[in-house]
């Protein structure tokens, strides 16, 4: 059988792909139970599998982009100034 993912060829029997760590147990899209590697419905939801079994994905595939805002607010008189009569030094460039 050969991984879904990376294209390796497994021995039979294999449940996970040497080159990846893909899954090799075909699951149903219905449902994703895992089934026997020879089964051609799926035991929880009775979907066909049809095909190659699909590969698990990858960490960062399953992950959803969020949307985030962030606010800044400087509000007047939060920092009052310097007070002690000092006047800032230019430093010779």
């Amino acid at each position: 059988m050969n991984c879904a993912r990376c294209g390796r060829a497994n021995r039979p029997g294999a449940r996970f792909c040497p080159g990846c760590g893909a899954s090799l147990v075909p699951r149903p899209p219905a449902c994703g139970a895992e089934t026997e590697p020879d089964a051609r419905f799926g035991e929880a939801c009775g979907a066909a599998l049809g095909g190659e079994p699909a590969a698990s994905p990858a960490a960062g595939e399953t992950a959803a982009r969020k949307v985030v805002t962030i606010g800044f607010a400087d509000l007047i008189g939060s920092t009052p100034p310097c007070t002690n009569g000092s006047t800032p030094r230019r430093s010779a460039a």
